[in-house]
């Protein structure tokens, strides 16, 4: 009996295991999307800045004042920015497949996520030490020490002598309803010294305690596996938090910049060259921005699954 509830136990942990899963495939999908989403208007952006640019340095090149060269670079740039839209909204694409596959849609459904990547909320001061314990890996290895503990108890008690106890009871007689009663009670004790084999007990007993020690040893590891992988995954979403600000900051600056730099070109007060890497660094700044946003959703979500939380939350 005690046997067959372990064996519910550790059905009823890879179920929370398989829920804690698909709540992690499902999100990882999402995030994907609205990644996805967002990347094509981030690409727009970029396009138009390239457009506007392109625009810009013809009219310079036609008036004599930017070379040749700088005209069929920006010219260049544009026809990239056209590629990298493109391949934007092929992403999206996928994504919305993987989202609906995610969902269990049997065909494609054209799937639209509502919302925007927003920084998650932080986990400061989380208690590793606390929450390793409590990890679904660490609890199924749990669980594999206490049925090997049970087996250690299960092969000792093959040796314990059995007593069995019998009684019947009945009438006997010549006629129909006889009056003649007889009771008979019986014990019977038995004591399997050598059952299956005079080493048959002390095998059962080692090879049982040999059980018990893989399976203590495999719950250290896990213990220590699950504290390296929460310590990993916080880690991971703290950085990723401050790279998100940090990204946030260099974008503001190149956006001003951008403003800036394009009416000192205008004005003659810039040459072509430092225009060029000022709005390369918007470029970059735009895309760096989205990315890690991308990431440190995708870190919380994984430190969500190693917590343990539930589909639904």
């Amino acid at each position: 009996m005690k046997s067959k509830l372990k064996s519910i136990e550790q059905a009823d942990l890879s179920l929370r295991g398989s829920l804690a899963d698909t709540r992690k495939a499902l999100l990882t999908a999402f995030i994907g999307l609205l990644y996805a989403q967002e990347k094509v208007g981030v690409m727009q952006s970029i396009l138009d800045i390239r457009a506007k640019n392109a625009e810009t340095i013809a009219l310079q090149y036609e008036s004599g004042r930017e070379s040749y060269g700088n005209r069929l670079q920006t010219d260049a740039q544009l026809e990239q920015s056209k590629t990298d839209l493109m391949q934007a909204k092929l992403d999206l694409l996928t994504a919305q497949r993987s989202l609906a596959s995610a969902i269990g849609l049997d065909e494609f459904v054209t799937l639209v996520a509502s919302g925007t990547l927003t920084v998650p909320d932080a986990m400061p001061g989380m208690n590793i030490d606390a929450a390793a314990p409590s990890m679904l890996s660490v609890l199924s290895a749990r669980k594999s020490v206490e049925q090997s503990e049970l087996s250690v108890k299960q092969a000792g008690a093959s040796a314990y002598p059995s007593l069995t106890a019998s009684q019947s009871l009945g009438w006997n007689g010549v006629t129909e309803l006889p009056k003649n009663r007889n009771w008979q009670l019986g014990l019977s004790l038995s004591w399997p010294i050598f059952s299956n084999g005079p080493t048959y007990l002390a095998n059962a007993k080692a090879s049982a305690h040999s059980q018990l020690l893989k399976a203590e040893a495999a719950l250290r590891s896990a213990l220590f596996d699950a504290k390296y992988n929460l310590q990993s995954a916080a880690a991971s979403l703290e950085v990723g938090m401050a790279t998100v600000r940090t990204s946030k900051l260099l974008l503001d600056a190149a956006r001003q910049r951008h403003e800036e730099g394009e009416i000192k070109y205008l004005a003659g007060t810039l040459i072509y060259q430092n225009w060029q890497d000022i709005e390369q660094s918007l470029v970059s700044a735009e895309q760096s921005y989205l990315n890690s946003l991308k990431t440190v959703n995708t870190s919380r979500a994984q430190l969500d699954n190693l917590l343990n939380v539930p589909l639904g939350d």
